[in-house]
């Protein structure tokens, strides 16, 4: 089953990240398969990918790694920073603002909603912090992009 992101942050990238993933699971559990990625288990693919999600369902409630990571109950954090960065090349820090900037994209498209709120609702406590950011991020502030869409 693919778990893909919201339809504003689908890219070529993501899509093809997920279906290969997608793809290694369902390999992984033919009965003759005796394929095992840097040693990872079907099991150990399952877990992380639920982890994964839970982390990208709480990115944008909390503001400290720690407390996310808490929040998404991810007991082993050590062995959860290895899959993260075996499978996606990223620290947590790093796929953090990545899913926090996903949801600002997706919030930038609703007109009604000024920057202050979209920074709230991405996760950001303080809105300057969250234009810093995303300017950084993407290359233009999120006025730029948010008044395109009005």
């Amino acid at each position: 089953m693919l778990l893909l992101p919201s339809k504003a942050v689908w890219n070529e990238e993501v899509i093809s990240t997920e279906i290969a993933r997608a793809i290694l699971l369902d390999f992984l559990h033919e009965e003759d398969s005796i394929f095992q990625p840097g040693g990872l288990r079907s099991e150990d693919l399952i877990t992380f990918y639920q982890q994964r999600d839970r982390v990208v369902k709480v990115a944008t409630t909390s503001s400290s790694i720690s407390k996310i990571l808490l929040n998404a109950e991810i007991r082993n954090i050590p062995l959860f920073r290895k899959r993260l960065n075996q499978l996606y090349d990223l620290n947590v820090r790093d796929f953090i603002l990545e899913t926090k900037m996903a949801r600002a994209m997706t919030l930038l498209k609703d007109p009604t909603l000024s920057i202050k709120e979209i920074a709230f609702q991405a996760g950001f406590s303080n809105s300057l912090y969250f234009s810093r950011v995303f300017t950084q991020f993407f290359g233009s502030p999120p006025k730029t992009y948010h008044s395109k869409n009005e």
